[in-house]
């Protein structure tokens, strides 16, 4: 999980238990929330010339320029990496 997604998963956690600390006022059934948050890290071990199904390789869907972040594909609109043939 990186850096980000870990500030984003406590700011979430964070702002369900404001929520049902108000939520309690009027009811005493609190709100449940289970958070999966997919790790889409960089793999340099994973094959970079793998095609997606937008026909960009696997390593164009990462900045470098940001350690290797999942950004999508920087050069379509393609959200996620699907490997072709999958």
């Amino acid at each position: 999980m990186t850096r980000d997604q870990l500030k984003l998963k406590h700011r979430i956690q964070h702002l369900v238990g404001e929520f049902n600390s108000l939520k309690c006022e009027s009811s005493p059934h609190p709100t449940t929330m289970n958070l999966n948050i997919e790790d889409k890290s960089y793999n340099p071990k994973y094959n970079q010339d793998a095609e997606c199904i937008c026909g960009h390789p696997y390593h164009r869907h990462f900045d470098w320029m940001d350690n290797n972040e999942y950004c999508s594909c920087k050069y379509c609109d393609c959200d996620e990496f699907t490997p072709k043939g999958n």
